[in-house]
């Protein structure tokens, strides 16, 4: 298996991954345990900030996770022709919008962000086939 490489990205980078996809994970804790689940989201930056608004059932598995620890987990990937970007984001929930009975609102302050672009080592073999 070939060896992978990464770098570091930057902020503008970190947000032209968010720019460029509409899906993440999300990953809290139940139980002790963690728990991840995908969803789709928006983002916003204001005063300063970054917040990572998702929508979700009033109800159910998430929602139970939450409302005993607020602090969450986001993973978004943006693949490119050659690699993989991965933004990781750490903050915290707090339900914004409510409709009772049908959507719950999630806003979620990013308190950090990281992100890597992991690709493959150049191939000799592949520099023959082209």
């Amino acid at each position: 298996m070939p060896k992978r490489h990464w770098q570091e990205l930057n902020l503008l980078q970190m947000y032209d991954i968010l720019r460029g996809t509409d899906r993440c994970r999300l990953a809290v804790e139940e139980d002790g345990q963690p728990w991840c689940v995908p969803m789709h989201f928006q983002f916003e930056i204001a005063g300063g900030a970054t917040f990572i608004h998702l929508t979700m059932p009033d109800h159910g598995r998430k929602l139970e996770a939450l409302t005993t620890n607020d602090r969450v987990c986001l993973e978004f990937e943006l693949p490119g022709c050659a690699w993989l970007d991965v933004l990781i984001v750490t903050g915290r929930a707090t339900v914004g919008l409510y409709i009772p009975g049908e959507l719950m609102h999630l806003r979620v302050r990013v308190l950090a962000m990281s992100a890597r672009r992991f690709f493959l080592e150049d191939d000799p073999r592949m520099r023959e086939m082209t």
